[in-house]
């Protein structure tokens, strides 16, 4: 054996879909005859305008949108399996089984590529060891596919009682692959789910027209407080696979949320257990913005910086603590990772600080 010859060229690629026409790859001897003995694992590796693709060392990821109404979050131009079993294919040998394909008296039939990205110049090369490789002959462009689902552009965050979200949601109109469709017009409708009483408001303001592909909500609110809220968003503009249009697209929900009242206090609810002298504090503290409801406050933590310090009246020998001694909040949580202290003693406590909440001393 000498070299790989593709034999049938990949053809037909839509976001999607399987590529119709799907290739086949002999291995041939110097003179171009098939070398039927012995078996080659034939290896498919996706090229853009003659660079490889980051994304197809990852190997697919989905599961078929036909049979199971669910698809993979990998927006990439990958060759990637549209798995026709509805198993999701995450594992390195479901990928292996679609991106490797051992000969069989001297050909590998490849029987479920597809490449999720539009976009012209894309080529298919073919390896398998000791062999000289072989590559597609004609650039191929990636045609966009069906309208499937809704995705966020934004995903909202931010929630205090009767105040417009601080991330205000926008979402997407895609395809299988994860392009976006621009042309599909439609009226995108956002629900509270688990509401607890509480209301989406204004509600006027839950239907938004799709403009270019996006839907962008404004000043959406929760009207009272509550824990485990998501909001779901929906549309029925989308096509399915048997050619029917304007039916549900696959939905796109939040992230669990809480809503809640101002912060009104801080806590230190992570506490330094443990520490050798210049290791790292175990664990690594933590402060949480809570409301009067002891809730932690996500709000306006993005914009808070907390910063500490060991407490004078425990530091009798002018200890340091070394690391990062300030931390922006990060959804109502205000992390340290690094902290030290680099003399030894018992009884240290920390004390943390920044404007406008109060001074919080830590235990000893």
């Amino acid at each position: 054996a000498y070299r790989l010859h593709v034999a049938t060229q990949p053809m037909g690629a839509v976001s999607g879909k399987f590529l119709q026409s799907q290739p086949k790859v002999e291995v041939e001897d110097s003179g171009g005859n098939i070398v039927e003995a012995g078996s080659h694992l034939v290896v498919a590796t996706l090229f853009h305008l003659g660079v490889p693709s980051a994304a197809a060392v990852r190997g697919p990821e989905c599961t078929a949108y036909e049979c199971a109404g669910q698809t993979s979050s990998n927006i990439t131009a990958d060759i990637r399996l549209f798995c026709p079993t509805c198993v999701t294919t995450n594992s390195s040998v479901g990928r292996d089984l679609v991106m490797t394909i051992p000969s069989v008296k001297g050909v590998s039939q490849f029987t479920a590529l597809a490449i999720g990205k539009v976009d012209v110049g894309f080529t298919i090369r073919f390896s398998a060891s000791n062999l000289l490789a072989a590559e597609s002959d004609e650039a191929m462009s990636v045609l966009l596919g069906i309208p499937v689902r809704l995705v966020f552009e934004v995903a909202p965050e931010g929630y205090l009682r009767d105040t417009p979200f601080r991330m205000e949601p926008i979402l997407q109109l895609h395809d299988l692959g994860g392009n976006m469709i621009t042309t599909c017009p439609g009226l995108v409708t956002v629900t509270l789910e688990h509401p607890q009483g509480s209301q989406l408001l204004p509600v006027g303001n839950t239907k938004v027209t799709l403009v270019h592909g996006r839907a962008k909500f404004v000043k959406l609110k929760v009207d009272t407080t509550g824990l485990g809220f998501t909001l779901l968003f929906s549309g029925s503009m989308c096509t399915n696979t048997s050619g029917a249009s304007n039916v549900p697209c696959l939905t796109a929900r939040s992230l669990p949320f809480n809503v809640t009242d101002p912060t009104s206090h801080v806590e230190n609810k992570v506490q330094v257990e443990t520490s050798l002298l210049n290791s790292l504090l175990r664990p690594q503290p933590q402060v949480h913005l809570l409301d009067a409801a002891n809730r932690t406050v996500g709000w306006d933590s993005g914009r808070l910086i907390i910063m500490v310090e060991i407490d004078a009246d425990t530091n009798i020998y002018n200890a340091t603590l070394l690391g990062n001694l300030r931390v922006p909040c990060c959804a109502g949580v205000c992390a340290f990772t690094d902290l030290m202290i680099d003399k030894a003693l018992v009884g240290y406590r920390l004390r943390f600080s920044g404007p406008p909440l109060v001074g919080l001393l830590s235990a000893t």
